[in-house]
């Protein structure tokens, strides 16, 4: 798997996480669908960059982000899953 963009964000107290972001010409899926383990593409991401597989240290994955991209403007939006949702933190490497 290859990340479209992994942003390193530091917070106000100087806590380092990351964010995994993925930029889609196509229809953005559902928080429904990737809390099913329909679209996965992400959580995959999100497993590989917690065990360091990026090779950019050991960061917690706080976001992962779906992006859409379109020439028009009304016709782009985000979808945006946090670690708070639960949905990254019980996925592991068997």
């Amino acid at each position: 798997a290859k990340a479209d963009r992994i942003d390193i964000i530091e917070d106000d107290i100087g806590e380092k996480y990351i964010e995994i972001i993925d930029y889609k010409t196509g229809k953005l899926p559902s928080k429904k669908d990737v809390s099913s383990g329909k679209s996965i593409q992400l959580l995959v991401e999100a497993v590989i960059a917690k065990n360091n597989g990026f090779n950019i240290g050991n960061f917690i994955v706080n976001n992962i982000i779906y992006i859409k991209l379109s020439e028009k403007h009304n016709k782009s939006g985000k979808l945006e899953i946090d670690e708070r949702a639960n949905l990254l933190n019980n996925i592991s490497l068997m």
